[in-house]
């Protein structure tokens, strides 16, 4: 009997393993707010849902298409990044402010594509870039995040690529995000 409960308990830890549709919570810092998955499709896309937990007020943040979410929010719970992972090869990051139970988005500055800071070298001989893609890597202060922008280059003319990994300190002030420092990999 032992041995039959050993192996159904087994079958269905592995059938949960196997099937983990069960969908991530945030909860803020503070406490007053969360933002969780909601899956559709079959349950094989994420979208993402911002929850004012006093009221139970929802605002959906991210509406799909992801096939996962993962999101971090500053130490003071006024800001939050979202990291969606879109397709194998495309992670996007999205930043919202959280104020009086609501949130709205932060755009994020538009020179954090990859051309804007691969080598003179590298864009002169660019052929393509196979993928790029962005991730929230931590917050440094309530108001400051690295984040991290990957990409790989394909040269023309030339069997080699090259994989390059960018970081942005984003500040964000008054609404808007900006760069007040960046490093690659190899000159942090």
């Amino acid at each position: 009997m032992r041995a039959f409960i050993a192996s159904y308990l087994l079958m269905l830890a592995v059938a949960r393993a196997l099937n983990n549709n069960e969908p991530e919570i945030w909860p803020s810092p503070n406490g007053k707010c969360a933002i969780k998955e909601s899956f559709y499709g079959e349950g094989k896309l994420v979208r993402s849902i911002f929850v004012h937990l006093a009221t139970g007020q929802s605002a959906t943040i991210y509406p799909g298409g992801a096939r996962t979410t993962s999101v971090l929010w500053s130490p003071d719970s006024h800001y939050v990044a979202l990291t969606a992972d879109r397709t194998k090869y495309r992670c996007e990051v999205k930043l919202f402010r959280v104020e009086n139970g609501k949130i709205s988005e932060i755009a994020l500055p538009s020179n954090m594509g990859a051309k804007n800071y691969l080598s003179a070298d590298a864009q002169e001989h660019l052929g393509s870039l196979s993928f790029e893609g962005m991730h929230a890597k931590r917050w440094l202060s309530n108001t400051q995040i690295e984040i991290v922008s990957e990409t790989l280059a394909n040269f023309l003319g030339d069997a080699r690529d090259e994989f390059v990994s960018q970081h942005f300190i984003v500040e964000i002030s008054k609404g808007e995000a900006s760069i007040i420092k960046t490093y690659a990999d190899k000159g942090a």
